[in-house]
């Protein structure tokens, strides 16, 4: 979605598969785009930056009667900081709403996006001193196409009762190159489509004079993959090959919800929810030997689950805008279109993930300018879907389920409005995750750091001048696939950036700096059977634009 027709973001953090399934095991990102307005409108957009970097986007606004539209059109393209890392992508985004009543609408969105991107991929050590940091030792790239539609509509049919009803499809196509050093090439190409339809209603009602929210609903799902993919490894030192493969994949879901919300005293909220999701897969593959021209079909059984999602949570309100809360729930993530497709376009037998997480905090005001929050949770995840280390005979590895991983960790977050002018936000993160059963008992997961945080300060006003300045921070962390902790973690990094702009209701300008003290440093790095790799960070950038609204 590109940012230019982004309204606002809505963050609802922790475990939320009680409401909205499949991939909401630790939070989930609602992005609401923007909605058109009876006021014709036209605003025009350039920015302009390092590494031959242009964004140009414009959108219109306008209605008439009960019907308004919003139509956004942007393209980007960039040299990238390394070499083999062009990027070129356009997006069209059109939003319509018709008024069908004083409370009820229809509504219709469609988009378009399409990417082409190169990819440079990892450089060892040697390669970074001999090459450089920018350098690139690949042709690889990816191709993306999706297109997407929706339709729905939305009453307040009584004072406190509301129905929403939606429905519709997205369209996907890629195409990729993906290259082992001193092995081989794998050329892949997916297709998918999925089609959603989705129910809600709502009610608010008092129960013995306190406040009582009810929410029901249900979602159903059809989603199909197809992948084919060419693997020439000839020249393999140790597993030569040359193959194609082809994989169907087909999931069919049913879900049914329901939430409750209900003071059982003034100043205590109890929350109540659970869904119930049956899921279907089904798939087919073949596997062909490019060499013997033999075909054989891959091993690639059908499934059908069901998953009970139930959340059971406590608030304690000690003030207007201040609470403790605990929260007990159970969630899930089945396997998404890459961890099912593969390398080589199989479908390895993967259940989904099931986690239990345990979560309490407070969120409390301090004064009329200070909102500080804490949240200390612990998560164990069953059957988590890791990639594991090419070994017992297999060349490049693949996607298993791991018995248990412990997901624990500590969130603190403040904002502050010290005056009119000046504002902080910031946040750390403490958390540790441990493999508890399996192969790499007691060995930390790869990628996440112990430590990480960020930190705004932001000078001004939103209309008329505003100076903002960013750090980051991320501590040491393994390097992806690593999971047995035997290679060196990645050093810890802070980066820090600042952005001025100006704006007014005509016109908006601003030029930014990122990593301002050009710091080097490699935001991630991975393992790859004796290969270690490491994809180095952009040293120090800028970026300027302007929009101008009519």
């Amino acid at each position: 979605i590109p940012i230019g027709a982004i309204e606002r973001i809505e963050i609802t953090r922790g475990s939320s598969s009680d409401l909205y399934g499949d991939n909401a095991e630790a939070g989930v990102i609602n992005i609401i785009t923007k909605k058109g307005s009876q006021k014709p409108s036209l605003d025009g957009a350039l920015e302009a930056g390092s590494y031959d970097y242009w964004n140009r986007n414009a959108a219109l606004s306008g209605g008439g009667g009960p019907m308004t539209y919003y139509l956004f059109g942007g393209y980007e393209t960039t040299h990238g900081y390394r070499e083999n890392s062009n990027f070129n992508g356009s997006n069209y985004v059109g939003n319509f709403q018709y008024k069908t009543g004083a409370a009820s609408n229809l509504h219709f969105q469609s988009g378009y996006l399409s990417n082409d991107r190169r990819l440079p991929g990892s450089l060892t050590q040697d390669e970074i001193e001999s090459l450089g940091r920018d350098a690139s030792v690949t042709d690889d790239f990816q191709t993306d196409h999706q297109g997407s539609w929706d339709a729905g509509y939305d009453s307040q049919f009584t004072a406190n009762q509301w129905l929403e009803i939606s429905g519709g499809q997205t369209v996907r196509g890629s195409n990729s190159t993906i290259t082992y050093p001193d092995s081989g090439i794998t050329g892949l190409e997916s297709k998918s489509r999925s089609s959603a339809l989705y129910a809600k209603y709502r009610l608010t009602h008092p129960v013995f004079g306190l406040e009582n929210r009810l929410m029901l609903g249900t979602d159903m799902l059809k989603e199909t993959i197809m992948a084919n993919s060419i693997n020439d490894y000839q020249n393999d030192p140790m597993f030569p090959f040359f193959s194609s493969t082809h994989t169907k994949y087909t999931r069919k879901l049913i879900a049914a919800y329901a939430h409750e919300e209900f003071s059982v005293l003034p100043t205590v909220i109890m929350t109540l929810s659970g869904r119930l999701d049956w899921s279907e897969f089904r798939c087919s593959g073949t596997n062909t030997d490019l060499t013997t021209n033999t075909t054989s079909s891959s091993a690639c059984p059908s499934h059908s689950f069901r998953l009970f999602s139930p959340k059971v949570g406590l608030t304690y309100l000690t003030s207007p805008a201040s609470s403790l809360f605990i929260v007990w729930s159970r969630s899930f993530r089945f396997p998404n279109q890459d961890e099912l497709t593969g390398l080589f376009g199989f479908t390895p037998e993967l259940d989904p993930e099931r986690a239990t997480t345990l979560e309490f905090g407070s969120q409390a005001q301090i004064g009329h300018s200070q909102l500080a929050s804490l949240s200390i949770y612990r998560t164990d995840v069953h059957n988590e879907i890791l990639y594991i280390p090419p070994g017992n005979g297999t060349q490049f590895g693949q996607n298993e389920n791991v018995p248990k991983v412990r997901h624990r960790g500590v969130e603190l977050s403040m904002k502050s409005a010290y005056s009119e002018s000046l504002r902080v936000r910031a946040s750390y993160t403490l958390s540790t995750t441990t493999i508890q059963e399996g192969q790499y008992k007691n060995n930390d997961l790869p990628i996440t750091p112990n430590h990480a945080g960020s930190a705004t300060v932001e000078w001004g006003k939103r209309q008329g001048m505003l100076l903002s300045f960013t750090g980051r921070f991320s501590g040491r962390r393994y390097l992806a696939n690593d999971l047995a902790n035997d290679q060196e973690k990645l050093p810890k990094y802070a980066v820090y950036s600042t952005r001025l702009s100006y704006a007014s209701d005509v016109y908006e300008a601003f030029v930014g700096i990122s990593n301002l003290f050009n710091r080097k440093y490699d935001e991630y790095g991975g393992v790859n059977g004796s290969r270690i790799g490491f994809y180095p960070a952009a040293e120090r950038n800028y970026i300027g634009g302007a929009t101008i609204r009519f």
